[in-house]
Formats: C-alpha cells, structure tokens, sequence
C-alpha cells in the first residue's frame, strides 16, 4: 500500500472511531442531541456551500500573496503527499464529518461556542508554531460554523461546508509545488 494510501486508510479509521465516540456520547448525555436536518436546512446549505466558496477563495489568494501561507501550504502539502481524487474525497468525507460530529455537534452542545471553537483551533496545530496561523485560521471557521449550527439547528450545512473547504483545499494541497528559492 503507498503512503497516501496509509495515511488515508489511518485517517479515516481514525475519524470513523472518532464519530462513533460523539453517538455514543449523544446516546448517553442528556446535553448532547445530534440533529442532522430540520426544515430549514436546504437554505442553510446553501449559506454553507457560499461560506466554503469564499473560504476556499481566501486560501487560494492567500498562497499566492502572503509568505505565511506559502509556507503553510509548503508544510501541510508535504504532510499530504500527491494523494489520488479517490483518496482526497474520503479524506475530506472522513474529517469533515468526524470533525462536525465532535466540535459541533457534542461540544458546542456541552461546553459552549468558544470552547469547542478553542479545541478546534487547537486540533489543527496550536502547538506547534509553523502550523499557528492554520490553527487560527480553523478558529475563525470554527466559531462560523458553531454560529450556523446554533442558527440553523442541524449539522449537514457545516459539515457539507467542511466537505467542500477540505475537498478543494486538499485537492490544491496534493498538486501544491514548493516554490524553489
């Protein structure tokens, strides 16, 4: 198996067990109720969807202008790999709604718009300093996609807007080249 496969079978082994973990933890928190859909969702994936476009955008042009982002986009595409479409969209799929399932639909529910914003902040690199504006970055759309879930009451908007934002975003990453100085 090449390494992407490893790494995309590891991922999404690891968001699999991770989303079994958060219905577990629907099933026996009283706080925590898992809802996927309500009546007004088809709007709000339509919201989602715009926010990933305009996320997806400001990735895009960042790389180009600024050097922090070529550097991340350097660090995080060597991380990646050259991974196939097949491999991107089950790691999109995997994170996305792994990712979703914990930060906003049991810890938003449970500790709070900041705190589950902060952990997710922290998941993508807080700690480690050449990953820290990847990591503010993933706050910032933390706390947006925490405010469409308590807006709209269902998760499939910001996890279709995940999707999407990991899908392209690591498509760009996989075909990413260090630029040479």
């Amino acid at each position: 198996m090449s390494r992407e496969g490893r790494f995309t079978l590891a991922t999404v082994v690891f968001y699999g067990l991770l989303a079994a973990g958060c219905i577990v933890w629907d099933l026996l928190s009283d706080g925590v109720t898992l809802v996927w859909w309500q009546a007004d969702t088809p709007v709000w994936l339509g919201l989602g969807a715009a926010l990933a476009l305009a996320v997806i955008v400001f990735s895009a042009i960042s790389v180009r202008r600024f050097a922090w982002a070529r550097n991340l986009a350097d660090l995080l595409s060597e991380a990646l790999g050259r991974p196939g479409m097949a491999h991107v969209v089950l790691l999109a799929a995997a994170s996305s709604v792994g990712e979703e399932l914990l930060f906003r639909g049991c810890m938003l529910q449970e500790w709070g718009l900041v705190v589950s914003s902060l952990l997710f902040g922290a998941l993508h690199g807080f700690f480690l300093p050449r990953y820290f504006a990847w990591s503010l970055f993933a706050l910032a759309l933390g706390l947006v996609w925490g405010i469409m879930v308590l807006a709209c009451g269902a998760l499939v908007p910001v996890i279709v807007s995940h999707f999407l934002v990991n899908l392209v975003n690591l498509r760009l990453l996989g075909s990413h080249q260090r630029e040479e100085t």
